[in-house]
């Protein structure tokens, strides 16, 4: 996966976002954003209503490879990455597709998403 967070940590973050009813699933092929999880994510940076304005699909399940289970794919799984990019809390490993964690990355996914890495 190019544009969104896939593997472990992906599969974890989508689990938190089910578990906590932030995102719920009423079909198969795609994600439902609740006005809790709107809310959520507009106190964590990311805005559900510009996301709903692009071009392509909000938010979607797409099956992990390694894991077996889903994570979030589509515009909503974009911006987590960009976000998680962008507050340094995961980084690229040269040459590669594979994210890597930071320490301060650690604490604030396991807050927010309550997962460990």
């Amino acid at each position: 996966c190019y544009d969104h967070i896939a593997g472990k940590l992906g599969v974890k973050i989508t689990e938190s976002l089910l578990d906590q009813k932030i995102i719920t699933r009423s079909v198969p092929d795609a994600y439902h954003i609740s006005q809790y999880g709107e809310d959520w994510f507009g106190c964590v940076g990311i805005e559900i209503t510009a996301l709903k304005s692009r071009k392509r699909r909000l938010a979607f399940p797409c099956l992990d490879w390694s894991e077996r289970k889903h994570h979030v794919a589509g515009a909503l799984g974009a911006a987590i990455l960009d976000l998680f990019l962008s507050k340094k809390w995961i980084k690229r490993m040269d040459n590669s597709r594979a994210l890597v964690t930071t320490w301060n990355g650690d604490a604030e996914i396991g807050r927010l998403f309550i997962v460990k890495s």
